[in-house]
């Protein structure tokens, strides 16, 4: 029935919601560990690179 293909695209689209955000999750994280890597290197003139971000991790 109509009524059911309805609920399984809802489901759907709530499953793909989840799963969306749970990879948005794991791209911050990753990119904050790739901020923290980048920190580590010098510049050529012995100067530390410059730490200016906006730290948002996600929980």
């Amino acid at each position: 029935s109509s009524m059911n293909q309805l609920d399984a695209a809802t489901q759907q689209n709530a499953a793909m919601a989840e799963e969306t955000t749970a990879s948005a999750e794991t791209l911050a994280n990753d990119t904050e560990d790739l901020l923290d890597l980048i920190r580590g290197f010098r510049i050529s003139d012995g100067r530390q690179a410059p730490q200016q971000h906006n730290s948002r991790r996600a929980a």
